[in-house]
């Protein structure tokens, strides 16, 4: 395949209409929690699950707002619920699952990451108790998981961040149980759980790891090289656009002239995530002297970059990637 291939694929995709990414559709754990609660209890049970429930919602969503004073006052109201209730320690188990990273949240707030972590632990020990009987909310013990993850880059413990990132991805992807399990990963549950819901934790942890890696200095660890590890072994997942993404950073590495058809079959598809698509654009623009054969290709990598730049809505993200002038590939 000649090198100009490349040029005229970035000139086709530049020249063609694009459908915005859809950034929506990640697993609603507050569904996933009534769907597994309210089938397991009598109806005067479910209605004082349920007013605690909500409590602690509204307290969650008034925290995500920074209107604490409100929070807390809902945090407030909930315990009391809680304590008035006549619930079974079985009935309180099934609720910690939800209020412990809830409560987590709120002291993360404060900045309290040692308090944090420890809620966070216990919410991922008390669903351990409950996930051999109901797999699904193994979804819930990884999000907790990612939780703590973020809760290392927070607190600057980047070894912490990156080993648990790594032992994640390659737990739901390849099937992997770390050889250092603390937190009891297991595949004989995993399988049992639905594939939508390892396939939307798969690709919340690894798009936040690689944006990470996008507006972050991380030289301690070398991300592509992960990635095409990752690309190297069979993939437990029918994630095309992942598998597809995968072997694209592996070829841009491995200085191959296989890359125009999937590259342009990756920019080309109405992806969930823009952060993919940037990155293996700035990949490109890095090792230009490989790939783009003229000024005009390179003009084009930069107006798909703002392109896709433009297609996501969270500021903060976009401000940080708008900060990092470039992704250098090693």
């Amino acid at each position: 395949m000649r090198k100009d291939d490349i040029s005229l694929s970035l000139s086709d995709i530049v020249n063609s209409d694009f459908v915005n990414d859809n950034q929506s559709g990640a697993i609603s754990f507050d569904d996933l929690f009534t769907s597994f609660v309210f089938n397991q209890f009598e109806l005067t049970e479910r209605m004082d699950i349920q007013l605690i429930w909500s409590y602690y919602s509204k307290a969650l969503n008034e925290c995500k707002q920074n209107r604490l004073t409100k929070a807390d006052y809902f945090y407030t109201k909930g315990l009391e619920a809680l304590n008035n209730s006549d619930l079974n320690e079985r009935a309180k188990l099934y609720l910690n699952v939800y209020i412990y990273p809830n409560l987590a949240f709120r002291v993360y707030k404060d900045k309290n990451y040692e308090k944090a972590l420890e809620l966070l632990l216990l919410a991922i020990q008390n669903i351990e108790i409950i996930e051999k009987e109901y797999p699904d909310i193994y979804a819930a013990k990884i999000q907790q998981i990612h939780n703590v993850i973020r809760l290392f880059l927070r607190a600057n413990k980047s070894s912490d961040y990156i080993d648990l990132n790594i032992a994640i991805i390659e737990h739901i992807l390849l099937e992997v149980e770390p050889i250092k399990n603390k937190y009891n990963l297991k595949n004989s549950i995993l399988n049992q759980t639905k594939l939508q819901y390892k396939e939307e934790m798969l690709m919340q942890i690894f798009t936040e790891f690689l944006v990470t890696q996008m507006t972050i200095d991380t030289q301690s660890f070398d991300f592509d090289f992960f990635c095409k590890s990752l690309n190297e072994k069979k993939h437990n997942t029918e994630n095309k656009y992942l598998n597809d993404w995968l072997a694209l950073v592996s070829l841009i590495n491995d200085n191959s002239q296989d890359i125009a058809l999937l590259l342009k079959d990756v920019l080309k598809k109405d992806y969930k995530y823009a952060f993919f698509k940037i990155y293996v654009l700035n990949a490109l623009l890095n090792k230009s002297f490989l790939y783009l054969q003229s000024e005009d290709s390179i003009q084009n990598v930069k107006a798909l970059t703002a392109t896709f730049t433009n297609q996501i809505h969270d500021k903060n993200i976009l401000e940080k990637i708008q900060k990092a002038s470039k992704i250098n590939i090693k």
